[in-house]
């Protein structure tokens, strides 16, 4: 098994379920999402960087990772207690 999802089928329905959502504004990604995710199809050569998690070492490393490891939130909200004040 290798992936996000168990089975071809499974990955089908969300890609189906996300779809309509998308299509019938039902909702909507930030736009880190629509800029940033998809970028290593259209450039896989890229030698962007970003901080990013690195399952070998169990670090937070920043290192080029083109667009393979892409930033997919313009906000970070820690726990529930996290309050906008204190940004």
């Amino acid at each position: 098994m290798t992936g996000y999802f168990s089975t071809p089928a499974d990955a089908a329905t969300f890609h189906a379920e996300l779809c309509h959502l998308l299509l019938n504004q039902k909702v909507a990604f930030n736009s880190p999402v629509w800029f940033n995710v998809g970028c290593d199809r259209l450039e896989p050569k890229s030698d962007a960087q970003n901080w990013h998690w690195n399952p070998a070492t169990g670090r937070v490393e920043f290192s080029v990772t083109g667009y393979s490891k892409p930033q997919c939130s313009a906000c970070f909200i820690n726990s529930v207690t996290t309050r906008w004040t204190r940004f």
